[in-house]
């Protein structure tokens, strides 16, 4: 694999550690949530991961690893959302969340998954199952940000109307 491969891929794990390393460090602390802003974060997610697709040209088996591993990331990004606290501010009436170390931990699983395997791919001849593996993982942490997403919106929508 070329040197320029090595280098994106490094780059790739610097900038998903400093931005994993930043949200750990709202891990227990509450900030307000706001429902219309919650759709935000897939759409961006979705369409970086698009973006870098468009540029990989991937095959039928890595879109398939694609779709597959996003149904399967559907139910952690549940988990993930049931994990997180939610309550209504009594003082300003504001929607507060509370991330959790296991809903971190849970997407940093992911995310470190797919960059290890990514990791082991520089040095391998090419593998369709081994590309397949990885558009699966990077699928799941896809699913699982959309479904935690809107488990939040749902949640906090029915706190708001007071269900």
């Amino acid at each position: 694999m070329a040197a320029s491969n090595h280098l994106g891929i490094w780059i790739a794990v610097t900038i998903v550690a400093l931005v994993m390393l930043l949200r750990a460090r709202e891990i227990g602390r509450e900030r307000v949530l706001k429902l219309r802003w919650v759709w935000v974060v897939p759409v961006l997610v979705v369409s970086g991961i698009g973006f870098m697709l468009s540029r990989q040209h991937p095959d039928a088996a890595q879109i398939g690893g694609l779709a597959l591993g996003a149904v399967l990331g559907l139910p952690l990004g549940w988990h993930r959302g049931k994990l997180t606290a939610l309550r209504l501010d009594d003082a300003s009436g504001a929607l507060m969340m509370r991330p959790s170390a296991a809903s971190m931990v849970l997407l940093m699983g992911l995310v470190a998954a797919r960059q290890y395997t990514r990791f082991q791919m520089m040095d391998m001849p090419p593998s369709p199952w081994l590309d397949m593996a990885s558009e699966a993982l990077l699928g799941m942490a896809i699913g699982s940000v959309c479904a935690f997403r809107v488990e939040l919106a749902l949640r906090g929508r029915r706190l708001l109307d007071g269900l």
